[in-house]
């Protein structure tokens, strides 16, 4: 079994059990209820989704990363050992990144629920994540990523910077402009 596969079955399978169930164990319902009722969502849907994304990939980077810090690396295999530690760090540099882009946005986020509108010049910061394709053998699949709504460009231009700093590809900063959406 490679890498992947040990880092697919450890690491997300209990996520998947964790999302799936309440605290009891029974299953929970879908959470798009509750976001389609949300005052940001009644204001402006993509801004919500946005901020349901950024705040799902927060969740989701941070679990993994504490899942793998709890687990041992084999040594047994240098590949596998080596394949292991760089995935760690991945999860451990997405955790802090979406972190630190949520302490930047959630303002953002809180003023246009506060006022009930979306300011005219917004930014957004378009990543490169992955995600695994199941049908092809837990092949990697690249997709983009918006992050965002920045308050300026120069906070945009910051986490492009810190993106690029720890190796999280990206396609740039630009205005935000919700008909793309």
């Amino acid at each position: 079994m490679n890498a992947q596969a040990i880092r697919f079955i450890f690491l997300l399978a209990p996520f998947l059990f964790l999302t799936a169930c309440d605290k009891d164990g029974q299953p929970k319902t879908t959470n798009k209820a509750s976001i389609t009722q949300s005052k940001l969502y009644k204001i402006n849907s993509s801004a919500a989704f946005i901020k349901l994304n950024i705040d799902t990939s927060q969740k989701i980077n941070c679990l993994l990363a504490k899942r793998a810090e709890s687990r041992p690396i084999q040594n047994n295999d240098s590949k596998s050992g080596s394949s292991l530690k760089l995935m760690r760090e991945e999860d451990e540099n997405l955790c802090k990144f979406y972190t630190d882009i949520l302490n930047v946005v959630n303002p953002v986020f809180e003023s246009i629920e506060i006022n009930g509108f979306i300011p005219k010049e917004l930014f957004i910061l378009t990543i490169i994540g992955y995600s695994y394709d199941n049908n092809e053998s837990l092949k990697r699949t690249y997709e983009e990523d918006i992050v965002g709504l920045f308050k300026s460009l120069e906070d945009c231009e910051s986490a492009k910077r810190y993106a690029q700093k720890i190796n999280i590809p990206n396609k740039g900063c630009k205005k935000w402009d919700e008909k793309e959406f």
